[in-house]
């Protein structure tokens, strides 16, 4: 599959945003842990952010150390993408045997021993190392929350970031529209408020489900909290339509 894109895993895509909501209680910790512990393997790093204090810590911390990751991940990609064009560029010169040729676009000395001390080979330029964050409770701070939130440049650039991010939360509004209107799959737990089903059954068309309006929803919503699955104990909306479940290939 292509580096960057929509990937199906276990539970969860990878390369996109996956949500996980509920109240207090329900489970909802838990099975972001077991998300984690299924999908590690695809991923250099695993990170966890408590923005909201749900994992302890200050919250103030963790919003700052979140908001710092994602902003030098999305720099970091934009220097990797700058990386990449020049070395396309230089790749040409070689070929060609006309140095001139990259020079005049600005591949200079300087710019390729930076390169070399930068990366460990050229295969490793434009391509960002996997990461699978989970971000447990946005809590309150605005700069997660806002239309103009950092996610919303996240948002844009998810695919290029090599970033996959589980939110767990209990207010489907605790997201700004730009990430809800990005979210491959959700997670419902016990407890949710029946506007946040209204809200998650109007923004979303629910592939393969025989949903059409928030009343649908709710009543396989209920059902499906009657009588929990065994493994994620909550109904699953996937927006992609392509989710893995544990134990298929």
């Amino acid at each position: 599959m292509e580096a960057g894109s929509i990937e199906p895993l276990d539970g969860i895509y990878k390369n996109a945003f996956n949500l996980i909501l509920g109240a207090q209680g329900r489970g909802k910790t838990f099975h972001a842990e077991e998300l984690l512990r299924a999908n590690a393997a695809h991923f250099d790093k695993v990170l966890r952010f408590a923005p909201g204090g749900s994992c302890g810590g200050g919250s103030d911390g963790d919003a700052n150390a979140l908001v710092s990751f994602l902003t030098d991940r999305v720099r970091d990609a934009e220097r990797q993408r700058h990386d990449a064009k020049q070395v396309d560029i230089l790749r040409s010169a070689i070929i060609q045997e006309d140095p001139a040729f990259a020079f005049e676009r600005g591949v200079t000395k300087e710019f390729i021993t930076d390169l070399l001390a930068r990366y460990p080979s050229y295969r490793d330029v434009g391509n960002l190392p996997p990461v699978l964050a989970l971000i447990d409770d946005m809590g309150g701070d605005p700069r997660l929350k806002m239309t103009g939130s950092v996610f919303n440049d996240v948002a844009r650039r998810l695919r290029h970031l090599q970033l996959t991010i589980i939110f767990n939360g209990h207010q489907y509004k605790d997201l700004s529209p730009f990430v809800r209107s990005n979210t491959q799959v959700a997670y419902l737990h016990g407890g949710l408020p029946i506007r946040d089903l209204k809200d998650i059954c109007g923004e979303r068309r629910i592939p393969n489900a025989n949903v059409r309006t928030y009343r649908d929803l709710e009543q396989m919503y209920n059902m499906q909290t009657n009588t929990p699955d065994n493994f994620y104990g909550s109904l699953a909306l996937d927006f992609y339509g392509k989710l893995k479940q544990p134990g298929s290939k």
